[in-house]
Order: structure tokens, then sequence, then C-alpha cells
């Protein structure tokens, strides 16, 4: 069931636009359509397609909102009304300009005013995204949908003065997303790439979400390093005697780290008995038997002494080009345990 978690975790922000088509429908001459049998119709497939997730969600007590505490507490507490709004920029670039005059065609436009419900359905969107604190590109759905409605303005306007800023416009899309493109693909290797992204001058661009300045993007640094990290806990795990590789289970810190082992981990001869504690849906805690050796990777020494009798450090990996959490990463081998292993696992419950 790890898709079923996965989506219940990561998607149910297709809400936000749900109450946004229905805020649009109160607020234009379309609410008459909520007399008909079609909206809730369309609300029961919907209900259907999702069905999977809220299942499990139902029988796990709701882990979406426990993943959406965490993600307040720690990411979206620092995200403040300008850089959400500044975020826009910076995420689009001149394409914004389509984007906006797409949105002001839907809104008051007459080319377009069979749609002009769509465009409440974005402002709706908008601004309950930027209340919440929502990460920038949480409002990526909408964009689609503006920049047909601009294209479709600007390409059915004859006019002649109409034509100039038009392709000026268009120009500065092509050039804006030439100069953006390594910015969301990885085409330039990490050295290059932290020039060119000093180069370009933009601060938010490297910023994290934990407010961090990188040399690199995040979204690129997070794509750096993890199989040589996978093969940094094999080499720890071959410094093992054939016993103790029979009994042995790898131990991670965080998901990054346990999904890099689950899929690099075959092709470095690791075991597929992988532990996360705090995550009892991916990882579960072994249920047949307590872990007579495990292989640590960002676990402290004291934090697994309190399991283990015997703590060995066998390294620190490092890669400057990792975010900093993933930066001179403990690699430990815990044998002889005091405690079962089981009992670092709580189950999280929302109440």
């Amino acid at each position: 069931m790890p898709p079923v978690f996965y989506l219940a975790t990561h998607y149910f922000s297709i809400g936000f636009f749900a109450l946004g088509v229905v805020a649009a429908f109160l607020l234009t001459p379309q609410r008459e359509v909520l007399a008909t049998r079609w909206p809730y119709l369309a609300a029961l497939v919907a209900l259907a397609v999702g069905s999977a997730s809220l299942v499990g969600q139902l029988r796990l007590d709701w882990p979406v909102m426990i993943h959406m505490g965490d993600l307040r507490s720690q990411q979206l507490i620092r995200v403040t009304y300008a850089d959400f709004l500044l975020g826009q920029i910076g995420m689009l670039g001149p394409i914004l300009v389509l984007a906006l005059a797409g949105l002001g065609t839907l809104l008051w436009g007459n080319s377009l005013r069979a749609f002009r419900t769509l465009g409440w359905i974005c402002v709706a969107a908008f601004l309950q995204l930027l209340l919440l604190h929502g990460k920038p590109y949480y409002l990526g759905p909408i964009y689609p949908v503006l920049f047909a409605a601009g294209a479709a303005a600007l390409g059915n306007n004859t006019r002649r003065w109409v034509r100039i800023p038009t392709m000026i416009l268009l120009i500065l899309i092509i050039v804006g997303g030439l100069i953006g493109l390594p910015m969301g693909l990885p085409i330039l290797p990490p050295a290059q790439m932290a020039r060119y992204a000093a180069a370009l001058g933009s601060k938010s661009a490297v910023t994290t979400n934990r407010k961090e300045v990188l040399s690199l993007p995040q979204d690129y640094a997070d794509m750096l390093g993890w199989e040589e990290q996978v093969a940094s806990v094999a080499r720890a795990y071959e410094s093992l005697s054939s016993g103790q590789r029979a009994q042995a289970a790898l131990l991670a810190r965080n998901y990054g780290e346990a999904g890099a082992l689950e899929f690099f981990g075959p092709r470095h001869g690791l075991p597929s008995t992988i532990l996360l504690p705090d995550n009892f849906l991916l990882w579960p805690a072994p249920t047949n038997r307590t872990c007579e050796v495990v292989v640590g990777i960002g676990i402290s020494e004291r934090d697994l002494a309190a399991f283990f009798k015997s703590v060995r450090l066998v390294t620190r990996f490092d890669n400057p080009w990792m975010v900093p959490e993933e930066k001179q990463v403990v690699i430990c081998i815990a044998e002889y345990p005091v405690r079962d292993v089981r009992e670092a696992w709580h189950e999280r419950k929302w109440r």
C-alpha cells in the first residue's frame, strides 16, 4: 500500500482548489448550476476516484494531518506573504505577464466571458494559499488555465498596437525560459551550476524552505550524492562478518536516506530490511525479530547507544554539494541490543 500512503500524504492539496470552485460558483451567476444534479454527481465521481486514499487515511488515523502539522511547524511558518508573492515572479519569470493577462481577460474581458468562473476559481485558490502561508509553487495548477486564457486573448486581438507588445512578451518568455532552464533541469554539473546561480544573483533561487542559503538551488542539491552515500553504507556493511551480515538491518535517520537505501541498495549488495524510526507506514518496525546488528546512517552514536551495547563510528559521509542536513553524516555499526529496537517507533496520532 505505499502508493496509497504517498498519495494520501501529498495530494490532498486538491482540496484548496475544490474550495475555490465552490467559492467561485457562489460569487458568480453560475451559482444557479448548484440547483442542478451535475455538481453533486461530479463530487461523487471525485470521491470515488479518491476513495482509496480516503480509506487509507481513515484506517491510519489521518496521517495527512500529521504531515501537514510537521510541514506547518518546520517550513510553512517561514513563508511570509511577500515570499509567496515574490515566489510567483521567481517561479515564472516573464510568462507571469501572460498569466496576469489571462486572469484579467477571464474576470473582466468579453472574449472569454463564458469562462469567467474559472478566473474566480484561480482568485479563490490564490487567496487561500496566500493566507495559509503556502509555498509559492503550491499555486502552480492554476497557471495552465491562465496561460491558455492569456494566449487566447492576445492571439484573438487583431489591433495593431497590441502586436508589438505581444511580440516583445513572446521574446521575453523565450529568453527567460532559456535563462531559467538550468534552474529546473540538471543540465549543468554542480560546480558550473553554482557559478551560474551566483551569476544570476537571485538569492531566492538558492534559499531553501528552511531559509538556508546554498550555492545551488535546493531541488538541484537534493538530487546529488545519494548513490555515493549508499556506497558508503555498503562499505560499512561489507566490513561485517558473514554471520553479522546475515542478521543485519539498515537504519536511516530520514526518508531521503531510507529511500536511497531502498533504491540503490540492491545494486550494492545491501539487505532489504530498512528501518526508519518514526515512520510506521512505509518502513515499519520489524514484527518478528529484534535486530542483532544495524548499520545506521545519520543516527548519532549516543542515540544508538540507548539500544545497543556496542556502537562503532565507521565513517562520516560528506558531499559539499548536498543540502546541509546530508553533510558530515555519521555511519555507524551497532550490535548486541540491550533494548528492543522496535521501541524507537511510536505511532503518532492526529487528535
